[in-house]
């Protein structure tokens, strides 16, 4: 725990999990087809295998430093982007 709350303590760590993360596809569900374009069941075990690793990965980070991990979010995941205030345009007449 000592080592993983160290490693998210540091943004060029969170970046680094955050790649790891992308990397397994733990916030997305692929499917795999054939070169034919038909499901093939085989490829989508693997990215499921793929997904339940990162997956594993997150909630155990979470339970670590779940601060943390919100930061990475703050910092690498466009959904959690806060929006940039309107600036409004005073005309003078």
């Amino acid at each position: 725990e000592e080592f993983w709350k160290r490693v998210l303590s540091d943004p060029i760590g969170r970046r680094e999990i955050w790649q790891l993360l992308q990397t397994c596809h733990t916030f997305e569900t692929k499917f795999g087809v054939g070169p034919n374009g038909f499901p093939n069941s085989e490829a989508t075990f693997f990215h499921q295998g793929e997904q339940a690793i990162g997956q594993r990965l997150y909630q155990s980070l979470s339970i670590i430093d779940r601060a943390a991990v919100f930061k990475m979010h703050d910092e690498h995941d466009s959904r959690y982007a806060k929006p940039v205030p309107q600036r409004s345009i005073k005309q003078d007449i």
